[in-house]
């Protein structure tokens, strides 16, 4: 565990340094790194969460990602970079194996989000 957190902290800065521009930032910044294997990148179809949303006791479940509409919460507060950088953007669906899969990026991104939330405004 030890090496996995020393090759984190060493190549992490510098992927990010060389992927994106640098700016300063006006609020903290929390990163969350989500790491694992398959069961993490996310092989959960889109149509699969459209389903479980006619069903009484699911549908609370997608009430952070799913709009009354029905199309996805695109959350502009949550950034997800993918893939090496290759699937960049704000949380949304899509983030998954392919743009049609979502994985626990989803509910983890939008339940983290609004917990910071929180803490940001409690004084």
């Amino acid at each position: 565990m030890k090496q996995v957190i020393q090759l984190i902290t060493v190549f992490l800065p510098a992927t990010l340094a060389a992927s994106h521009p640098i700016e300063a930032a006006t609020q903290p910044v929390r990163v969350f790194i989500r790491a694992g294997q398959s069961n993490t990148e996310g092989y959960g179809r889109v149509r699969t969460l459209a389903r479980l949303g006619e069903k009484s006791q699911c549908a609370p479940l997608l009430k952070k990602i799913r709009q009354d509409d029905g199309s996805w919460v695109v959350r502009d507060d949550v950034f997800v970079s993918f893939h090496g950088g290759k699937t960049v953007g704000p949380l949304s669906v899509g983030f998954g194996a392919d743009g049609e899969r979502v994985g626990p990026e989803m509910k983890f991104g939008a339940v983290m989000a609004e917990a910071m939330k929180e803490m940001m405004e409690k004084p």
